[in-house]
């Protein structure tokens, strides 16, 4: 059962009132305390404040986690959380690793704005480069989008059919025609309706997705 995030916050911060009145209250009150008595009692409330900080940090992370593994897989939601585990927990790991960071703030924001420019240049050139409409060439331009083909498996057989139809157009044997085998009138209607339900299929989930 996941863990009330504010009940984390409220202990957080009651165990750093805790720390500081075990440890540096006393000296808040004596303002002309002199080094040789605060010094390691600020020591010891700095370092157990930074491990209750420490401590929070990991509890919440690990929340957000099992959110993100929950929420995909038993809602099948997308979120902004699980763009960015998959995102710099895959390729981009080692972008967080850069020296500039180590005293400066990481902004997610500027590093998926410069990546997506990257990105859509080089896939808007893939996308127009693209060599049909098979399962294989919508899984490659439409999967990158969020956007999954159809699992049924009926619309599949027809979507299969139209692009073995056209492979046969589109492509010649080196010693001549293709050998091919025509779908008779009615059976290529019901691969083009079928078809049309693929491509309809595609439309409404690219509109959940703008």
């Amino acid at each position: 059962m996941p863990k009330d995030l504010r009940k984390l916050y409220k202990e957080l911060k009651s165990d750093l009132v805790r720390i500081e009145k075990v440890h540096i209250r006393r000296f808040l009150k004596k303002p002309l305390a002199s080094p040789t008595e605060y010094e390691l009692s600020v020591k010891a409330y700095l370092l157990l404040c930074h491990a209750a900080f420490e401590e929070f940090m990991e509890e919440i992370a690990i929340e957000v986690l099992n959110a993100i593994e929950n929420n995909y897989k038993l809602h099948k939601k997308y979120s902004m959380a699980l763009v960015c585990l998959t995102h710099f927990r895959s390729s981009y790991a080692s972008e967080l690793n850069k020296d500039q960071y180590d005293d400066e703030a990481f902004s997610i924001y500027t590093h998926f704005r410069k990546a997506l420019e990257e990105l859509k240049a080089s896939f808007s050139n893939y996308i127009h480069g693209n060599q049909g409409a098979g399962i294989k060439y919508i899984n490659r331009v439409m999967v990158p989008l969020g956007i999954q083909v159809t699992t049924d498996p009926g619309l599949l057989d027809s979507l299969k059919k139209l692009a073995r139809e056209r492979g046969h157009y589109a492509h010649k044997r080196k010693d001549g025609p293709a050998i091919r085998h025509s779908l008779n009138p009615e059976d290529a209607k019901t691969v083009v309706s079928d078809c049309v339900l693929v491509f309809k299929d595609i439309r409404d989930k690219a509109m959940k997705l703008m």
